[in-house]
C-alpha cells in the first residue's frame, strides 16, 4: 500500500469521489435553478473556477466525473426541498452514482443467476 493510501475497515480502498459536472450546453439552464447566484455567468468561468479548485485536489487520484442534467436535476431538487448549492449538487451527483452502480450490479446478479440456471446439473 502506497504511503498516505486510505482503506476502508475491511481492508477495501474507498470507491473514488464523483465529481458533479456541468456541459456548456446545459449551463445556462442550470443558472436558472434556484440557489445559484454564486455562480459565474458564463460555462467557460465556471470552468477555470472549477478547475483550479477541484483538479489540483484530486491530481494523481481516480475520480468519477458525473454530468449533472438540468432537468433532473431540477425535479431532484423540487423532490428533495433543496436549491442548487454546491451541497446539493454533490448529494445529486453522488445519488446518481449510487443508482448507477446499484444497475450494474443487477444486471450482474441477473447474468450470474441465469448462467447458474442454464449450467445448472438438474436440467
Amino acid at each position: 500500500m502506497a504511503e498516505g493510501e486510505t482503506v476502508t475497515a475491511t481492508g477495501e480502498r474507498p470507491p473514488p469521489p464523483v465529481v458533479p459536472v456541468f456541459t456548456p450546453e446545459d449551463y445556462p439552464l442550470i443558472l436558472q435553478l434556484p440557489g445559484t447566484d454564486d455562480l459565474p455567468s458564463t460555462w467557460a468561468e465556471y470552468h477555470r473556477i472549477y478547475d483550479a479548485k477541484h483538479m489540483e485536489s484530486l491530481e494523481g487520484l481516480s475520480y468519477v466525473p458525473m454530468v449533472i442534467k438540468p432537468d433532473l436535476f431540477k425535479a431532484w431538487l423540487d423532490t428533495n426541498s433543496q436549491v442548487a448549492s454546491e451541497h446539493s449538487t454533490q448529494l445529486f451527483a453522488q445519488e446518481l452514482l449510487d443508482a448507477r452502480n446499484a444497475k450494474y450490479e443487477a444486471r450482474r446478479e441477473d447474468e450470474r443467476a441465469r448462467r447458474l440456471k442454464t449450467y445448472s446439473p438438474d436440467r
